[in-house]
């Protein structure tokens, strides 16, 4: 499994390449100096950089009440979704 140390200079590996035309090796030199100097400013330590990122989970979503009806909170879809009958919405 990928570590973050990986993920983040794969990333501006990425990011050179696309936007600055950097050659694929060059970049990932780059990449790594600016990966590493990231992590020593945020106080980083190599054993966290090493560490697998977290796989984030699905979870509940919360229930409000508007008008006497029960509504999902979906805040990535921006929308109420009523927990009764799902077709039935409120965008906001």
């Amino acid at each position: 499994m990928e570590t973050r140390r990986e993920a983040v200079k794969d990333i501006l590996r990425e990011y050179l390449v696309r936007w600055f035309g950097e050659l694929p090796d060059s970049a990932y030199e780059h990449a790594c100096n600016i990966a590493d100097s990231v992590f020593y400013a945020l106080g980083i330590s190599e054993e966290e950089q090493d560490r697998p990122p977290e796989i984030r989970m699905p979870r509940r979503l919360p229930i409000v009440t508007i008008h006497g009806k029960r509504y999902f909170l979906d805040l990535r879809l921006c929308q109420y979704r009523n927990v009764e009958n799902p077709h039935e919405v409120i965008n906001f």
